[in-house]
Parts: C-alpha cells; sequence; structure tokens
C-alpha cells in the first residue's frame, strides 16, 4: 500500500513537472512533437518489459502467456488503462523500484496520448482562433500569404523589407492535394514526417495549422480556411498571395479560383507558379490581379546574369544537357543572346524539339542550333563527346535527377581534362541543388539557388 501511495505521488509530480516544462519551454514542445512516433515506440516496449517482469514468475509460468498478456497490457496503457491488479503482489508490496518504473511509465503513455490527440485536433482549433484573431487586427496592414512554409516561402519571406505593418501569415497544410482523402491517422503521420521542416516558421510570421493545404481550400471553396483567408485579404490594405508549390496545375486552379471570388476594385496580387507553356496556363490569360511566375524563366535569369564566363563562351559550342521546360528557355535566351553553336541532347529529344519550335518558330532551321536524342552515358553520347569536346566551352546540365547531373558533370570534366591541353575556357554550370562537397569551383559552377529565385523583388518585378 505504501508503494502504491509512493507511485501515486510520483505520477501527480511528474505531471505537474510535465505540464510546466511544456508551457514554459516551447522547444521541448517541439521536441515531443517531432519525435512523437519514436517515443511511442520506446514507450510501448517499455511497457511491454515492465508488465512481462510482474507476470512472468519463472519456469513456473509459460513465458509465451505472460509475453501475449503484457503486450496486450503495453497497448492498453494508451487508453490510459492499466492491469496492476494482476502483477505480482510481492512485486507491488516489496519493491518501489517497480512501482516507480510502472508508474512513470504509464504517465509517460498517458501524455503522449494526450499529446497526440491534441495535435490531431487541437491545432484546428487554435488555428480558427488564430485567424479570427489576425481579421480583427488586419486593417491598414499589407498581408502576405504563402500556401505553405518550406525553404522557397522563407526565402521570399527574409527578402521582404522589415516593415512593422507587415503581416505575413503561412497556411501550412500539407501540399499534396490528395491530403483531403487521408484518414486523420494517415494525415498525422503524414505530418509528423514533415513537421522538421516546418519548424522556425513561427519566428517568420503567423502559422495556421489547417488539415487541407490551402490550395485545397481554394480549389474547393469550402471550409474555414477559404472563408478566414478571404476575411482577412477583404481587410488588409493590400494583400499579396503567393501560391509557389511544384504542381503547376493545382497553382493555376487556385489561382483561378481566388481571382473569380475577389471583388473588383481591390489591392491584390496573386503570384501563381506556373510554366506559361503548359495547357492550363492559358485559363489565367486577362484574370483580374493575377501575375504568373515561371520558375525556368527565374533560373535562366540567374544562369546568365551571374556567371560572366559563361559569356565569354559564345563563340565556343555550347552543350545542353536535359530538354525540359529550364533547357527549352535557356536554349531560346542563348539563341537572342548571340551564342553561335548550340548543341542539345536529351533522350526524348525527338518529341521535344517539335514542341520547342512550335513554340520559337524564328528559330527553327537555325544555323548552328543541333538537336540529338543520345541517352545520356550512352555510346552515342559518348562517340559525340568525341568528335565535339576539343570545340565545347559550356556545358549546361538540366537533369531532374540531381545526383545524376553532378555524376555528369565529373565524369565530363574528367574527359576534357584529358584530352583538352588548354582548360581555361571549359565550363560546367549545374543547378545549386546539385552540388556536393568538394566541387571543383575553377570548372564546375552553381546558379539557380533558393534565394536567388524566390526573392521578393525578383518575383514582384515587372
Amino acid at each position: 500500500m505504501i508503494s502504491f501511495h509512493i507511485s501515486a505521488l510520483a505520477a501527480t509530480l511528474l505531471l505537474l513537472l510535465y505540464v510546466s516544462i511544456n508551457v514554459l519551454v516551447p522547444r521541448f514542445r517541439k521536441f515531443t512533437l517531432k519525435h512523437i512516433l519514436g517515443l511511442m515506440s520506446g514507450t510501448f516496449l517499455a511497457g511491454y518489459v515492465i508488465y512481462l517482469w510482474g507476470f512472468w514468475h519463472g519456469a513456473s509460468d509459460n513465458f509465451f502467456t505472460a509475453s501475449l498478456r503484457a503486450l496486450i497490457s503495453a497497448l492498453e496503457m494508451f487508453a490510459s488503462r492499466n492491469d496492476l491488479i494482476e502483477v505480482s503482489e510481492h512485486l507491488k508490496e516489496d519493491n518501489p523500484l517497480y512501482m516507480a518504473l510502472f508508474a512513470l511509465i504509464h504517465f509517460q503513455a498517458l501524455m503522449l496520448t494526450l499529446i497526440f490527440i491534441v495535435d490531431i485536433f487541437g491545432k484546428r482549433l487554435e488555428s480558427r482562433i488564430l485567424a479570427n484573431g489576425l481579421v480583427l487586427g488586419a486593417k491598414s496592414r499589407r498581408l502576405f500569404l504563402f500556401d505553405g512554409a518550406d525553404e522557397r516561402t522563407e526565402a521570399i519571406v527574409k527578402s521582404l523589407e522589415k516593415d512593422p505593418g507587415n503581416l505575413i501569415v503561412f497556411v501550412k497544410g500539407m501540399l499534396d492535394p490528395e491530403v483531403k482523402s487521408l484518414s486523420i491517422f494517415e494525415a498525422f503521420i503524414k505530418g509528423s514526417r514533415n513537421r522538421a521542416k516546418a519548424d522556425g516558421f513561427e519566428d517568420l510570421g503567423h502559422v495556421l495549422n489547417t488539415p487541407v493545404s490551402l490550395s485545397v481550400a481554394l480549389s474547393t471553396r469550402k471550409g474555414w480556411v477559404y472563408r478566414s483567408m478571404m476575411k482577412l485579404i477583404c481587410r488588409c490594405r493590400s494583400t499579396e498571395v503567393f501560391l509557389l508549390s511544384w504542381e503547376s496545375a493545382m497553382n493555376a486552379e487556385a489561382a483561378y479560383a481566388l481571382s473569380q471570388d475577389l471583388p473588383e476594385g481591390m489591392d491584390v496580387t496573386i503570384h501563381a507558379g506556373v510554366n506559361v507553356n503548359r495547357a492550363h496556363a492559358g485559363k489565367l490569360a486577362g484574370q483580374k490581379y493575377v501575375k504568373i511566375f515561371n520558375r525556368s524563366f527565374r533560373v535562366v535569369e540567374d544562369l546568365c546574369g551571374r556567371t560572366p564566363v559563361l559569356e565569354e563562351g559564345k563563340d565556343r559550342k555550347t552543350l545542353i544537357l536535359g530538354f525540359g521546360h529550364t533547357a527549352m528557355r535557356c536554349v531560346e535566351v542563348l539563341s537572342e543572346s548571340g551564342f553561335k553553336s548550340i548543341d542539345v541532347i536529351d533522350p526524348e529529344t525527338g518529341r521535344r524539339k517539335e514542341e520547342f519550335l512550335c513554340f520559337h518558330p524564328a528559330l527553327r532551321g537555325k544555323e548552328g542550333l543541333r538537336f540529338f536524342s543520345h541517352a545520356l552515358r550512352s555510346n552515342d553520347f559518348w562517340a559525340y563527346l568525341y568528335e565535339n569536346i576539343a570545340a565545347t566551352g559550356n556545358v549546361i546540365i538540366f537533369g531532374q535527377d540531381k545526383a545524376a547531373n553532378y555524376e555528369y558533370a565529373t565524369q565530363i570534366l574528367r574527359y576534357a581534362v584529358s584530352v583538352k591541353s588548354d582548360m581555361s575556357d571549359f565550363h560546367i554550370y549545374l543547378m545549386e541543388d546539385s552540388r556536393q562537397p568538394g566541387d571543383d569551383e575553377s570548372h564546375i559552377h552553381f546558379f539557380g539557388t533558393t534565394e536567388n529565385i524566390y526573392n521578393y523583388q525578383q518575383i514582384t518585378k515587372s
């Protein structure tokens, strides 16, 4: 009985200590949320061990039966139940250490269960209260509204001029459009895995934690997220909405829905990340308030503006590996800038070439512009390189596989070093996200950093 009272007192003290730490130390609360799945798994294993210790009394008992009972009891801990009555009497009466561990493990299970429930349901209530508070205090302020919280939105916010009149709001839903079909448990699991990416955004602005993404709310025109956002936009002096997810079609749909619902005469700009060569871009033509942001254009601008050695190679051959939309924009800009010889290599060049020339008929039949349908690192590719490496001054790589891009660059550089006597006029250009430790900066140059592409001044310029 004394051990029981001791364990009850210990549990009460631990509860008070835990609540105090969560209230006073936000960093501890963030750590718990970030690692809650691992903590729950560890608590379950500890519960299994403590119950197995209490149920199995040695060789006279069936270990399998005791183990199965321990597993079930460990699971019941998370439903705020315990099977202390079935534990060996001598452990309860004569072993204070066992009772203290028993109380501690059950307390931990209870706390993690409460955190689990609050993280699923409490965030929605918290965000509704915050949204209503923002609407009340938004008069005469400039609103910057972001779909999601990641390194791109962080770069934009950090490039803004500091102004106490700015109201920065992240609607931190999951950008995946299928999120609306996820169960609560699936949404929690997915959110817990990505929670680390959102740490620190509370220091940059107000974060609304929602069970759906802003793009989904805009596309469906339903839910409190949509209603609160519309009230907030209408109350602020001016508003800029940034819809810059990787899903171009989803950005276009959300921008179109918002532009249709906003009344005339408002000071609103909707920055929609849309590829202008795609069909859904036409839907936004002429829409009020909408301004298209084309990432491919900005990447190429950064390439041409930040690498003066590229300009020095105008009279030499420029080799472009990959022929997606960013590479197409690069070919267009380099051709118009006076580059005399451009070769494009991509396995899909045959199909993409006609798409490119359809949008840029002036380049059809242009002297010095050639297209090759070689798979990279195939025999045809190496045969091409053998014949043209001496005349090549620039190699620009636009591949989707970052690791493969770096591999292509290092292999081409090694080959060039082995056959060229003068490397001063040979340069390779890679996207910043392909950078690897120990790169040869003298011949491999990087462009397209997040800070340069997602910069407020660049996004908003005419």
